[in-house]
């Protein structure tokens, strides 16, 4: 992003009442010193007892690897633009953002893996990273879409 443009956007973020990281997108993120739990999340404890809070979102299964699938997703974020933030293979996830546009003050974007029948259950969830983005995009067709044409694309290599 630009300088002046990451400026307007850290001034227009103040402006309207702060903006929303994505952060908020992590799996268990928890900000306060508190589990804070977002009214559109799923709540998935393992055999441990360690819980994960996965914001609710788009699901799709994939007949691929995980391992396959993350790959996929993380060349399908590339060709639709977004930022990849942060990456995390052992917790299942990638968290990606787009920046200012003329259509929206920005929005993060939640990909979550799940192992499901030997292939891949997959959750894109998208926010706007302020309360009052009005027009903001939604990513998770976008994202199921791309993710789905790079498999594909994938399975025709050689």
């Amino acid at each position: 992003m630009k300088p002046s443009a990451l400026l307007f956007s850290l001034t227009l973020c103040a402006a309207l009442g702060g903006c929303i990281g994505v952060d908020t997108l992590r799996p268990g993120a928890d900000t306060s010193g508190e589990l804070t739990i977002a009214p559109d999340s799923k709540i998935k404890t393992d055999a441990s007892g360690n819980i994960t809070v996965i914001p609710q979102g788009l699901t799709v299964p994939y007949p691929q690897s995980p391992e396959t699938v993350f790959r996929a997703a993380q060349t399908a974020l590339r060709q639709l633009e977004l930022d990849v933030v942060e990456v995390d293979p052992s917790r299942h996830y990638i968290l990606a953002e787009h920046g200012l546009s003329a259509f929206s003050n920005g929005e993060n974007v939640g990909i979550y893996f799940q192992p499901l029948n030997g292939g891949t259950q997959v959750t894109v969830t998208s926010k706007a990273k302020t309360p009052t983005n009005l027009f903001v995009p939604d990513h998770k067709e976008s994202v199921q879409k791309r993710l789905a044409a790079v498999l594909a694309g994938m399975a025709r290599q050689p």
